[in-house]
């Protein structure tokens, strides 16, 4: 894979150029909406989250102070390295697909630019880019992330009437 960000390899629909496929992450490109850092503030569970991250983060413990202080935290940054040293709950592996698909949905539901720019990405695949090379979410593993937000596109998608 090359280290373009963004939209690699184009082709004409419609007399369109449209991405075959969408490479994100959440630091730089066009769609860094998508990354789970990316600042977008929504309300989920009766509280306002900043990111994807913090959600995601506060998700693995069942302390509820330990949600808070993942919840407070000032980035993204912070919220993973306190999630990254709990012990997580035991259902986590069961759970961890659907507390993102519900974080990503909260997100998209609540800002109208960030909707925009998922919905606009049509049926093209997305892929987190992350160079982490995660083994689960990244494309470089099972791609979970990108499989996920297309998940969340179709369902947007369908609300809207698209």
């Amino acid at each position: 894979m090359s280290r373009l960000l963004g939209v690699r390899r184009m082709k004409v629909r419609s007399k369109h150029l449209i991405p075959n496929e969408i490479y994100f992450w959440h630091h730089q490109g066009p769609f860094a909406c998508f990354g789970r850092t990316h600042v977008a503030p929504f309300h989920l569970d009766g509280v306002e989250w900043q990111t994807v991250e913090h959600y995601y983060q506060a998700a693995k413990t069942d302390d509820p102070e330990v949600k808070e202080m993942i919840r407070e935290a000032e980035t993204a940054a912070e919220a993973m390295r306190i999630g990254q040293v709990l012990d997580v709950r035991p259902d986590w592996e069961e759970i961890r697909d659907d507390v993102i698909r519900r974080a990503y949905y909260a997100k998209f539901k609540a800002h109208k630019k960030w909707r925009r720019i998922l919905i606009s990405t049509h049926g093209t695949p997305l892929h987190d880019a992350s160079p982490r090379k995660h083994p689960y979410w990244g494309v470089k593993g099972k791609d979970r992330l990108g499989q996920i937000l297309m998940e969340v596109r179709t369902q947007l998608k369908k609300e809207r009437g698209y």
